[in-house]
């Protein structure tokens, strides 16, 4: 099955086989579909509009007019965009992410984390990799006003973010005294 199918208007399929690999249906959003590999190791995330030609997706986005996509393709655009342009430095502290056919994304897995409450910071999809590093799985944090890109991502925020994270769950993790 390839993943322009994965999804119809009735229908979300409960896995599908990509290069050999099969993905297993695990979640759904407003704006997308969740498929875990089967060695747990990626997830694929899938638009759920399935109204957008793909050629016409990949012209807008070379243009630059992420906000003529459906709100569910922008989101993934845009993510990949984020992680794209990411220094190099500041990289590490993004799920590994790439974009594939249909808009829909390649996406290191995770193990989530519960953070609310615990930063300073307004993040909600944190996480920590096979390796062991924490890091950000959901782009939000540089979206605003319905998904549009800040015109200058603060890259530098990450490191602080994840620090800010890191200390505080080492500390909540801390016996009362």
């Amino acid at each position: 099955m390839d993943i322009k199918s994965v999804i119809t208007d009735d229908q979300v399929a409960d896995f599908f086989v990509w290069e050999g690999e099969r993905y297993d249906f695990i979640a759904s959003g407003n704006c997308r579909c969740v498929y875990l590999s089967k060695d747990k190791a990626h997830v694929v995330k899938i638009p759920t509009d399935r109204g957008m030609d793909e050629k016409r997706a990949l012209k807008l986005i070379r243009e630059k007019k992420y906000n003529l996509l459906p709100i569910d393709v922008r989101h993934n655009v845009l993510e990949y965009i984020v992680y794209k342009e990411c220094p190099s430095e500041y990289r590490k502290y993004l799920a590994h992410t790439n974009m594939l056919s249909n808009c829909a994304l390649l996406q290191e897995r995770v193990h989530v984390l519960s953070v609310r409450g615990k930063s300073k910071y307004q993040i909600r999809e944190v996480g920590i990799t096979k390796n062991g590093n924490i890091v950000l799985f959901d782009l939000d944090p540089f979206f605003c006003d319905g998904f549009r890109l800040y015109s200058i991502p603060n890259y530098a925020f990450l490191e602080e973010c994840i620090e800010d994270i890191r200390h505080k769950l080492k500390t909540s993790n801390q016996p009362d005294q």
